[in-house]
């Protein structure tokens, strides 16, 4: 009957008959040049013998023998190894010094025999592909240093590092790495374990030199995380540095020169540069946009990137240039932070026009107020506004003024200039004014002395000048009343004695006939008749 039992080691049991033996501190791995490493063989019924084998390289050779007690052991190889049985049920192998040329590789078997009959065998195996002990020899690393770092494996970010080994042995190859990760004060946990090919040097005996990698996932959690690497054979723990995983404070800034401090001038250059006083650990990506599209990324962890200079026109305003952190290594959501440039354009006026009301009426003792408005195009942000003229001093898009019948003819013109780039258009009118007659008609041609009876007396009426003339006169003396159209009126009258004292009266029609009230009169100055 085979019994397969299994330990630190996979063990392998052949026992015969209902008795079974058992190997225990089997190793698993002996530093070279230990001494007196021991064996046990147990489970070992007292009417039997106990043989001990080692094998290497093929070759089994025979280590001794113990018999039930009270008889001693023999050992055959007294200057490797020891046998003991110090109670019925126990045997034990003492190993005087262990060195690859005497254990590495080999296998140490315990035999159980009643007469000359086996009845049982125990063996603890280094190899699973054998049923016997396997002896692991080992030189415990000497580490030169071991080193961590963040760095990106393709699309992902990993925990990368490695391990300089300058001395080892392992006389069954077992090299390996383990990288132990470490959250502040968080329990340490093994995040990765590899295996490791170092080169043999031609030394007696000869030892083993290189180097171990590993690579883990980066974690996401924020903090500092201390790794430590286990270095087999010889289970050597050395500190392999620290990773600090952050996500920035305060997201990256955009600034933009140009000539027009916030606004940029038409045709004007602009330069923007992305700046980030936080990148976070590790460190993100800065990405600058136009709208959606891609302009300029920058290295990994670096602080600032220049955009493209941009030759701005008035079709660019409103445009959105974009700078964003990318920290692609963080959770979902927490990965981008951004900053954004909106372009103001600063250009025009293309035009400017005066609107005015045309021909204005100036009544001569009233105040009448006229209306002027000053109208830019295109013209952005915007622009200020200069009138000269009678509108002088007034600095908005409408000016509001009192015209003086002396304004009639005079030029007002208002200037446009843009409040960024100081460009200006001017546009101007002329005033256009009218007024009624400023004094009252004029009558000529009355003697001012006194007149004879039947003479004749040609009178005329004039008014003063206006704009527009007066529409009629009226000069109305004696027996003539008629209303005359133009500036002047004539009347022709023959006088009599009567007529002494008789007024003659002359009046004028303006457009607006309440604006002229003026009139004027004589008095006829007639001589009495002669008997």
């Amino acid at each position: 009957m085979r019994i397969t039992a299994s330990s630190t080691a996979t063990l392998s049991l052949m026992v015969t008959a209902c008795f079974a033996v058992n190997i225990k501190q089997c190793p698993i791995g002996v530093q070279e040049y230990t001494a007196d490493h021991v064996i046990t063989c147990e489970d070992i019924d007292s009417n039997e013998r106990v043989k001990w084998v080692r094998s290497k390289d093929g070759t089994d050779a025979d280590a001794g023998l113990c018999n039930p007690l009270p008889d001693t052991c023999l050992s055959k190889l007294p200057s490797f190894m020891s046998l003991t049985r110090p109670s019925h049920g126990v045997s034990h192998m003492t190993m005087k010094n262990v060195t690859r040329s005497l254990y590495g590789g080999s296998t140490v078997t315990c035999r159980t025999f009643r007469q000359s009959t086996a009845t049982g065998s125990a063996s603890c195996k280094l190899d699973v592909t054998t049923s016997n002990l396997g002896i692991y020899v080992t030189d415990g690393a000497d580490v030169a240093h071991c080193m961590v770092e963040p760095t990106r494996s393709g699309d992902k970010w990993v925990v990368s590092g490695s391990c300089s080994i300058r001395k080892t042995y392992s006389s069954m190859n077992r090299y390996k790495c383990q990288l132990l990760q470490q959250l502040q004060n968080s329990p340490e946990t093994s995040v990765v374990e590899t295996q490791y090919t170092p080169t043999l040097d031609n030394g007696s005996p000869p030892y083993a030199s290189g180097s171990c990698s590993f690579t883990a996932p980066l974690p996401t959690t924020m903090g500092t995380y201390t790794y430590t690497a286990v270095v087999h054979p010889g289970a050597k723990r050395v500190s392999a540095g620290q990773i600090h995983v952050a996500l920035p404070a305060k997201p990256p800034t955009i600034s933009c020169q140009s000539t027009g401090g916030d606004f940029v001038e038409e045709d004007a250059y602009l330069d923007c540069t992305c700046e980030a006083s936080d990148v976070g650990q590790p460190g993100g990506r800065l990405y600058a946009y136009r709208d959606d599209t891609l302009l300029a990324s920058g290295t990994q962890g670096g602080s600032s990137l220049d955009l493209p200079r941009q030759t701005v026109s008035r079709d660019d305003a409103g445009t959105v240039f974009r700078c964003v952190l990318l920290v692609d290594w963080a959770p979902p959501g927490l990965q981008e932070q951004s900053a954004s440039y909106t372009v103001s354009v600063a250009y025009g006026p293309e035009t400017v026009n005066v609107t005015d009301p045309g021909v204005f009426d100036v009544h001569p003792s009233q105040a009448e107020t006229m209306n002027l408005t000053c109208v830019a195009s295109d013209a952005s942000p915007g622009v200020n506004f200069t009138w000269t003229g009678p509108c002088a001093g007034q600095n908005q898009p409408k000016c509001t003024f009192a015209p003086k019948i002396s304004d009639n003819g005079k030029e007002v013109a208002c200037i446009a200039t843009n409040l960024v780039t100081g460009e200006a258009r001017l546009a101007s009118v002329l005033l256009d004014l009218n007024y009624p007659p400023l004094s009252p008609p004029v009558i000529t041609g009355v003697d001012k002395n006194a007149m004879y009876p039947g003479e004749s007396a040609l009178m005329t009426c004039s008014v003063p000048s206006s704009i527009p003339p007066v529409e009629s006169v009226t000069f109305a003396c004696l027996d003539q009343d008629e209303e005359v159209e133009g500036q002047s009126s004539t009347v022709n009258v023959t006088l009599h004695a009567r007529n002494q004292g008789d007024k003659c009266t002359c009046t004028a029609r303006w457009k607006h006939p309440e604006w002229y009230t003026m009139s004027s009169e004589v008095t006829l100055k007639v001589y009495g008749e002669s008997c």
